[in-house]
């Protein structure tokens, strides 16, 4: 992946989205951000929407409010999910993206007079050379034909020929969902290869350390909204880990003020009792009975004065405890555990592995 910068021109802007199924159900609101060139890593617990996002983006998908602005067509985009590959009966010419024009060109070879299918053929005559020099140029796919099916190749070759559809339709933007469900780990460094050069923006859903590893920033999908960390995984993992301090620190202080207060009120209150306690016995070795009831009288508005005082101050204290609290839960609401890391340096390039 080429070096992003931070100023660099948006290829994607969401303003304002939303989306939420029939039933009424919500996934997302309100979520406004854009996309740059780079690499960035979706995260969320599982349901949030990030695939739905991810396809929103792609244009495979409408939004229930808002809107997605692109610097380039909408078939600049790729989504490849491999949660859910959907090669059955596929071929390696649908997998490269030119299925139609295949089945076009052989319904016409066939003697079919269709419109439609001289239509598909209109959009770009010179696909087939195209597709089989690309096909020829890559060692470890030569020799394969464009009828072959896609279930019968092994998850790199199809990882490649995926590849080769973002090159030949010019692709900017490209989400890949879930790959660590059809990659060995071995055949992750093609994939971490491809990437790293890809002049444009990719999306990771994904859990692999040797993806995460490639971030340019963070993304986090939950019930409270999307929040964006620029930066890598290390830097994200290390500011998750600074906000948690901060907030447990929050939580501590809090409890610490509350305890205070409770001790505080108790004292005092002893004290008025003691106070008042003195006052009885001094009003029993003979004041007249009508000051001794205002004695008493004026002892029971100052208890019931200062509990009320102490009442506020503690429910003051208790909110702040709740607050910090409720930080916390909001801070880490619905997130999935995540994948725990070393950092070591290798060839001058930042790593991670697994702990």
């Amino acid at each position: 992946m080429k070096e992003t910068l931070a100023d660099s021109s948006p290829l994607i802007v969401a303003h304002n989205l939303g989306f939420r199924f029939d039933d009424g159900t919500e996934l997302f609101s309100h979520l406004e951000f854009s996309v740059r060139q780079g690499c960035h890593v979706l995260l969320g617990p599982k349901g949030q929407g990030k695939a739905t996002l991810s396809r929103i983006l792609c244009g495979e998908l409408s939004p229930s409010e808002g809107a997605v602005s692109r610097s380039f067509p909408v078939g600049s985009c790729l989504h490849f999910s491999f949660a859910n590959s959907g090669i059955d009966g596929s071929m390696v010419v649908d997998e490269v993206g030119f299925g139609s024009e295949w089945r076009a060109r052989r319904a016409i070879e066939a003697g079919s007079t269709e419109v439609d299918y001289y239509e598909v053929l209109e959009r770009d005559w010179s696909w087939e050379e195209r597709v089989q020099a690309a096909l020829h140029d890559d060692p470890c796919l030569r020799g394969f034909r464009m009828e072959d099916l896609a279930e019968s190749l092994s998850a790199i070759s199809r990882m490649r020929l995926r590849f080769m559809r973002a090159k030949l339709h010019d692709v900017r933007f490209v989400v890949f969902e879930s790959p660590e469900l059809e990659l060995k780990e071995t055949e992750f460094e093609v994939l971490v290869s491809w990437i790293k050069a890809f002049d444009g923006s990719v999306l990771l859903i994904t859990q692999a350390p040797q993806l995460l590893a490639l971030a340019d920033s963070v993304w986090e999908l939950s019930p409270i909204g999307l929040r964006i960390f620029e930066g890598s995984f290390q830097s994200y993992l290390q500011e998750k880990e600074s906000e948690r301090n901060e907030v447990q620190q929050a939580i501590e202080t809090a409890q610490a003020e509350l305890e205070k207060r409770r001790e505080e009120a108790d004292q005092a209150r002893a004290r008025q009792e003691r106070r008042i306690e003195r006052g009885r016995k001094f009003a029993d070795t003979g004041l007249p009975k009508k000051h001794r009831g205002n004695l008493k009288r004026k002892s029971q508005e100052t208890l019931g004065k200062l509990a009320g005082q102490q009442n506020k101050t503690l429910k003051e204290a208790e909110m702040k405890v709740n607050e910090a609290i409720d930080r916390a839960s909001r801070l880490e609401d619905g997130l999935l555990p995540l994948p725990q890391f070393d950092e070591f340096k290798t060839s001058g390039e930042e790593t991670l592995r697994p702990i």
